[in-house]
């Protein structure tokens, strides 16, 4: 869930004067024009003064300004800059989504689908990611996809998943480059192709998706749609280790443990699979068992 400074039709009073700037919006925000308070809204926002962005989204909605309902719903929902509600969140995010807000349509249907300040209801959460999905919103594209393909709030049916994982990918999706990489990779649906599995994980990868960078370690490590690379593998399995993925964090002290793509280190794979075994990792606790089994046949005080 972002912010947004697309501009939206609706009665309020607005200027075709350019604001991008605190000099140049203040004048106008202060003249009354919503769009300008928008503007001034979201430039306080990314200075962290979020007291100050609330109370420009807020004048600016008081003029029934789409965007800036939606932006104020964000504060409320995120208790930034003003006390958390969940309902009212919930209110602004319907004003908005009713003057055609793509952000307020998804975001509404995003709080459908959990239940959060409204009553929970999957169709109507698909009524309002579709209503966003129409206009490349691509956070409604995903949302759409997942539940056409887990068949929650509409028909299953996985061909039209893809699909609207393959506009959200190409839309910057992080979470739907990774899931249409599944498929991919599965074979399940399309033809699988673990060249272009790859390529869609890699793309969620650089951008901190943990699971993603676990699956492009585990492919480089199997030589699977890439090179084999071990040390590349240990790279990825680091960072996907980092964000505490269990898998990752037992598989990175395996490959310390046997010197794969790094120097063998015993301290580092007894940490990363200590770590693994408290975040319940099973393999993890019983190469752990099995390690400190055979320090003990040979009498040796080290543990693992």
């Amino acid at each position: 869930m972002t912010l947004s400074m697309t501009a939206c039709s609706n009665s309020a009073k607005t200027t075709s004067q350019t604001c991008r700037s605190f000099d140049t919006c203040i004048p106008l925000a202060k003249e009354g024009f919503a769009n300008s308070q928008l503007s001034l809204g979201v430039l306080y926002f990314k200075k962290n003064q979020y007291s100050k962005a609330a109370d420009w989204f807020q004048k600016s909605a008081n003029q029934g300004y789409g965007m800036a309902e939606a932006n104020l719903a964000y504060l409320y929902l995120s208790g930034k800059g003003v006390e958390r509600n969940v309902n009212k969140a919930a209110n602004l995010y319907k004003k908005a989504a009713k003057k055609g807000v793509a952000l307020g349509q998804s975001n509404l249907g995003y709080l459908f689908l959990r239940g959060a300040g409204v009553a929970k209801n999957p169709k109507l959460a698909a009524f309002w990611f579709e209503k966003a999905a129409q206009q490349n919103n691509a956070f409604a594209l995903f949302q759409l996809g997942v539940m056409y393909d887990q068949g929650v709030g509409v028909s299953q049916n996985s061909e039209t998943s893809i699909k609207l994982y393959q506009k959200a990918a190409k839309l910057g999706s992080t979470q739907a480059q990774h899931n249409l990489g599944v498929f991919y990779y599965s074979g399940r649906i399309v033809r699988k192709n673990s060249n272009k599995a790859f390529g869609l994980f890699h793309q969620a990868a650089k951008k901190g998706l943990a699971q993603s960078q676990y699956n492009i370690a585990m492919m480089y490590s199997k030589g699977n749609g890439v090179k084999r690379s071990y040390k590349k593998a240990v790279y990825w399995l680091s960072k996907a280790a980092k964000q505490n993925i269990a898998e990752a964090q037992t598989d990175l002290g395996a490959m310390y443990l046997y010197g794969r793509g790094v120097k063998r280190n015993y301290r580092k794979a007894a940490y990363w699979m200590r770590r693994a075994a408290k975040n319940g990792s099973a393999r993890a606790k019983k190469v752990l068992r099995l390690i400190n089994n055979e320090f003990r046949k040979r009498g040796m005080k080290t543990r693992l």
